[in-house]
């Protein structure tokens, strides 16, 4: 259910962007005044750093040499 209302508020924002009411002011439910454009670029960021975080994980050196170390000597973890 929030996941829906997530998505509505997103295609909302994207609305008032394409249709030339990107700088109106909002308020969120926090109370802070916040603007369409301020908020896609918090979600475009957002998706961004999901996007990226993982390729960090995958490339660190001392997580592949703990995977292989594990690997080599059938280490099992409890």
């Amino acid at each position: 259910m929030i996941a829906i209302a997530g998505i509505k508020v997103f295609f909302t924002i994207i609305d008032k962007v394409i249709s030339g009411h990107g700088f109106e002011q909002f308020k969120t439910f926090e109370g802070f005044e916040f603007n369409y454009i301020g908020a896609l670029g918090v979600i475009t960021l957002m998706a961004l750093v999901l996007l990226i975080a993982p390729l960090f994980y995958w490339f660190d050196p001392m997580i592949r040499e703990e995977q292989d170390f594990k690997k080599k000597y059938d280490v099992k973890d409890e």
